[in-house]
C-alpha cells in the first residue's frame, strides 16, 4: 500500500511544505535492513544531523500523535501498543539523496518488537518519512 504522506507537524520540527510518499509494507515476517548485522553508520556526520528527527518522530508516533492522521494512520497502527524504542542500526543507503534505513527495537506490555524504517531527507533539511517496514515480534513480554 502507497500512503501519501503530507510533511510533518511543525510540533516535531520535521520541516514544512514537503510532500513524500511513505511506502508501507504489507503484513507479514520482516527482515529490517541491519537485522544481520554488518555496517552502521551512526558516526556519519550525516546520520549525527538527522537523528533528531528521527528521534522526534519516533517519539510523536509512539505518543499516538499520528494515530488520527489520515496519511500516517498505517504507520502508527503497526506500532501501537509499544511504548519506548531504541535504535539499534542506522545506514546511508547510498541511494540519490542518501536516504538513512534504522532499524529499532520497540518495546511494550507485549514485548518487543524489530522494526525498520527510511528517512529522507526534504529540501528544508529535515528528515521525513519515506519507508515503513513490518513491525516482527520477538516473542513474550
Amino acid at each position: 500500500m502507497r500512503v501519501a504522506v503530507a510533511a510533518l507537524t511543525l510540533a516535531l520540527g520535521l520541516g514544512a511544505g514537503c510532500s513524500k510518499t511513505v511506502t508501507v509494507a504489507p503484513a507479514g515476517p520482516a527482515s529490517p535492513a541491519g537485522a544481520e548485522g554488518g555496517r552502521d553508520d551512526h558516526d556519519d556526520p550525516a546520520v549525527r544531523a538527522a537523528r533528531p528527527d528521527a528521534e522526534a518522530f519516533l517519539n510523536g508516533l509512539l505518543a499516538g500523535q499520528f494515530d488520527a492522521d489520515p496519511d500516517y494512520a498505517p504507520v502508527a497502527a503497526r506500532v501501537k501498543g509499544y511504548a519506548t524504542w531504541a535504535i539499534r542500526s542506522e545506514r546511508l543507503t547510498g541511494e540519490p539523496g542518501n536516504p538513512i534505513d534504522y532499524v529499532c527495537v520497540l518495546d511494550g506490555p507485549a514485548g518487543k518488537a524489530d522494526w525498520a524504517f527510511r528517512m529522507t531527507r526534504q529540501q528544508t533539511g529535515k528528515w521525513m518519512l519515506s519507508t515503513a517496514d513490518r513491525v516482527t515480534p520477538r516473542g513474550g513480554p
